[in-house]
């Protein structure tokens, strides 16, 4: 029988440089793969053809201990190892390809990881059979296993579609103000549009702040020193930024159960306080905090927080909140926060979404 082989590829959004210096530090193997739970060094000296250890990983749904050789060595384009087990020789390579345009785009690379597995004359027949019916998937699902957590290792955080979400609260907010001033008094019918549309907005707020604090802030904290004039202005602005949204929350109810005249022009004073606040907040953060979410936070670790974002829109209005996010994106930003969502959502956001936003928005602003 002849030899099995096993491909699996994927594009890691980081250079070929950060993904070699990983997968050639087979020391922490434990620390960046699952797959991998123990690893002992033979010999000395470093990365190179002869270089040995022995490694212990889950393979077939088992624990299973094998020793590897290096035998070939291209930094930063290939390499391939070989091991021998049951009168079976394992040969796994792994080619990194650069894609794209390196220097007008984020780097990125196209990782193949290929396994074959030759029959030695020793092999029992029946052993390569199985390995040839049922061994092939499950190589193929630990491959994958291992390139996806290689990913959330090297790739680093993309917060581009932080600035996306921002730009929803800077406008709604901004807009806000005469959106209410534009109720007369008593027209409860429209109050409660103006009203339930700025109570949605502000409770993204709300919840996109608690997420930062809950997966952001510990993060860079721990690895990084944030200057303390930016960390208390930062801090400042978000006590006076909740404040603002619990007044306004207060007369927001009031104001649709009454439609006064009083509260509505209470109510547009303090929404102008909160979006004045909120601007200088929202730039100061894209200034200087995204960029050490950017440099010091993983891909999966940011995308742990789009997840929580998605997790906390209330089921009823998360197509409506995703439309207010898109308006005014440009394609790459669409594509960006569009292939962050669950795919069940994707089709709906494209389609019937779409024409339910746009019906939203002429029933909000036609006598804002």
């Amino acid at each position: 029988m002849g030899a099995q082989e096993v491909v699996v590829s994927r594009t890691i959004a980081a250079a070929p440089e950060a993904i070699w210096q990983v997968i050639t530090d087979i020391g922490r193997a434990p620390d960046f793969f699952r797959s991998v739970s123990a690893v002992e060094v033979l010999g000395s000296g470093g990365y190179a053809p002869g270089f040995r250890w022995r490694e212990t990983l889950t393979v077939f749904g088992r624990s299973e201990t094998r020793e590897l050789t290096v035998v070939e060595v291209d930094p930063n384009r290939r390499t391939v190892l070989e091991s021998e087990a049951a009168g079976v020789r394992y040969r796994i390579s792994c080619e990194l390809t650069r894609s794209g345009d390196h220097y007008e785009s984020a780097p990125r690379t196209l990782v193949v990881s290929r396994f074959v597995a030759d029959q030695l004359a020793t092999a029992p027949h029946i052993l390569w059979r199985v390995l040839g019916s049922l061994g092939a998937k499950a190589t193929e699902e630990v491959l994958a296993q291992d390139l996806a957590d290689l990913a959330s290792v090297v790739e680093r955080a993309d917060a581009e579609d932080m600035i996306v979400i921002h730009r929803l609260f800077n406008r709604e907010l901004t807009a806000g103000p005469d959106l209410v001033t534009g109720v007369p008094g008593g027209d409860l019918h429209r109050a409660g549009i103006v009203a339930d549309h700025l109570e949605i907005v502000l409770n993204t707020l709300v919840d996109h702040h608690h997420g930062e604090d809950l997966l952001i802030w510990p993060l860079l904290a721990a690895r990084t020193t944030i200057p303390e004039d930016v960390h208390d202005r930062v801090s400042d602005q978000h006590d006076a930024i909740h404040d603002r949204v619990g007044r306004a929350r207060d007369l927001l109810r009031r104001w649709r159960e009454q439609a006064d005249s009083g509260i509505r022009d209470e109510l547009a004073g303090l929404i102008t306080e909160l979006a004045d606040i909120l601007r200088d907040h929202l730039e100061d953060e894209e200034n200087r905090i995204l960029p050490l979410v950017e440099q010091h936070l993983t891909h999966a670790e940011y995308l742990a927080l789009v997840e929580h974002g998605h997790e906390s829109l209330p089921k009823d209005k998360a197509a409506l909140i995703v439309q207010l996010v898109l308006e005014g994106a440009n394609k790459r930003e669409r594509a960006l926060v569009l292939e962050r969502l669950p795919r069940s959502q994707q089709l709906m956001i494209r389609t019937v979404g779409a024409r339910q936003y746009r019906r939203y928005v002429r029933r909000l602003r036609e006598a804002g």
